[in-house]
């Protein structure tokens, strides 16, 4: 299935888990502004077919991807959203880095703020989850909301991640909240212990783990709505 692009706006992110995460968000928030999130379903999506799916490294594939359609002669803003992993200012750069290896698009100076827009090129923003000073990934922000009903579950979580020769704490920023995180579904979700990130979002049965109108999401949110008012 090839991608259309039917809005003038078009959000570019990681991976399933993210689109899951923000086709959520802008559906279930009220008078959200409408993006495209045209993350391809397989690689016969990709101009060559040969290129590999998702990751903070292939933006710039994205990018050439999203020129083909004719929905994109309309398009203003293209917004890029990845995780912090350890530092946000350096997935900034490498992000940078495949926008300049992109043919027609112009570079943002500085996460949050938007390129110029030129006659081949739509503004271009780039920014980091969970926010743009801290590092970490989706996993970050999801923890945080589960913990913000179930705080009791925090001494639990650390105890366990920490116990014998477990020395997960330790990781790297973004994967040690990947390991909070699905510690804390294996332990609490007892409809689908093993459920992957990219499944939070898919209703089963009459309860989903989490609440898309939490307040931790209020600033993911706030910079969506920043975004396209910027663009315009």
């Amino acid at each position: 299935m090839a991608i259309t692009l039917t809005e003038e706006l078009v959000l570019l992110c990681e991976g399933q888990a993210d689109k899951a995460f923000f086709t959520t968000l802008l559906r279930e928030r009220s008078a959200m502004p409408k993006f495209n999130i045209p993350f391809p379903e397989s690689r016969a999506e990709l101009e060559d077919g040969r290129e590999p799916l998702g990751g903070r490294d292939n933006f710039g594939v994205m990018l050439r991807a999203i020129r083909v359609p004719l929905g994109f002669r309309n398009v203003k803003g293209v917004l890029i959203v990845a995780d912090s992993a350890d530092n946000p200012e350096k997935t900034f750069e490498l992000i940078c880095d495949q926008i300049k290896m992109a043919p027609g698009y112009e570079v943002p100076g500085a996460l949050c703020e938007l390129s110029e827009r030129t006659d081949t090129s739509p503004h271009v923003g780039v920014m980091t989850i969970p926010d743009e000073s801290n590092p970490g990934g989706i996993e970050t922000v999801y923890a945080r909301e589960i913990l913000e009903t179930r705080d009791w579950l925090a001494g639990c979580i650390k105890s366990f991640l920490s116990c014998g020769e477990i020395h997960a704490l330790d990781w790297p920023p973004e994967k040690a909240d990947k390991a909070r995180f699905h510690s804390m579904v294996a332990a609490i979700y007892e409809s689908d212990p093993s459920r992957a990130a990219s499944m939070i979002w898919k209703r089963r049965g009459a309860t989903l783990l989490m609440d898309i109108n939490a307040q931790c999401f209020d600033s993911i949110e706030q910079r969506l709505r920043s975004f396209a008012s910027q663009v315009g």
